[in-house]
């Protein structure tokens, strides 16, 4: 088991010594963990907002600019799993910590068996959590319980349960806007390409192209009946190969032999951007081509250890 653990307190010393006692727990438990640090309820979310994969949250409360309640408002409009457990020097905000379903208050100065014994409840919670994934919903990456996918439909099954949620959510969604999906994939059970790193290349891989279709077919004197899109993932030796086309509508924008995203949005680019370090990272390789009425993306990227 491996856990991802964020401190965030604006006195560096108590960080350093929450550090400290965590690792100490961690070696005690044998359990691997990530203890990233944060001066500032700032710098936490700027770091959050860009990837969720934080499992606890140790939070002071009292910090210059925003507190750390507030923060806590801020994470659960969209993730309810985050466990957090406020530090804090003043009794009288253990109140609120019911409105942010916090896990427990650590009053300071910390005592080293009282951040172990909650310290242990987080893990236990976690074993529940783990049994979700990451989703790009609306251009957020937000955790949610396997679980609570159990109404999607079943557009295929791959073989891999985390890439089955990512994928049937998202066809799913293409279905019910009346495009025609032809999907078929197989892959391992486990793949060395992160829960996060794969909704963030199949979510956007797919919003691209869902939105590509909405345009064909809102487009009068489009060539196609009915606007579509084909996935196909498999596996070519240690490698992940995913091929995802779509029917689109009018001519593609490129610059400097790159295409370029048509989005009339201040975040136009980023989807493209994102598959493209996704893919970096994994020393893989994306090729894009475009012809007459369709696009294609293609991708293989190491997903298993040689």
């Amino acid at each position: 088991m491996e856990i991802k653990i964020a401190v965030c307190d604006d006195e560096h010393q108590q960080t350093e010594y929450i550090k400290s006692l965590v690792s100490k727990w961690a070696d005690a438990k044998n359990i691997k963990v990530t203890i990233d640090m944060f001066e500032s309820a700032e710098k936490f979310k700027s770091a959050w907002s860009e990837s969720k994969t934080f499992d606890i949250l140790l939070l002071d409360i009292e910090m210059g600019g925003q507190n750390g309640v507030e923060l806590a408002r801020d994470i659960r409009r969209t993730d309810e799993k985050l466990v957090i457990i406020f530090i804090t020097g003043f009794a009288e905000y253990i109140s609120e910590g019911y409105d942010v379903s916090a896990l427990h208050y650590l009053m300071k100065p910390i005592k080293a068996d009282k951040l172990f014994e909650v310290l242990d409840r987080a893990a236990r919670n976690l074993t529940q959590i783990n049994k979700s994934i990451m989703l790009n919903i609306n251009g957020e990456i937000r955790r949610v319980l396997l679980q609570d996918l159990t109404s999607v439909d079943t557009v295929l099954k791959t073989g891999n349960v985390m890439l089955d949620a990512i994928l049937n959510s998202k066809l799913s969604l293409a279905k019910q806007r009346n495009i025609e999906v032809n999907a078929k994939a197989a892959v391992p059970d486990r793949l060395q390409i992160t829960d996060v790193d794969l909704c963030v290349l199949i979510g956007n891989l797919l919003d691209n192209a869902m939105e590509a279709c909405v345009k064909t077919k809102d487009t009068a004197d489009s060539e196609f009946d009915r606007p579509f899109i084909r996935v196909y993932m498999g596996m070519k030796g240690y490698h992940l190969y995913i091929c995802v086309t779509n029917s689109v509508y009018g001519k593609l924008k490129k610059s400097g032999g790159r295409f370029i995203s048509t989005k009339n949005s201040p975040t136009h680019g980023f989807g493209l951007m994102r598959i493209d370090k996704v893919c970096d990272k994994y020393g893989g390789y994306c090729k894009r081509n475009s012809e007459p009425g369709v696009f294609s993306t293609e991708i293989l990227l190491l997903a298993k250890e040689k």
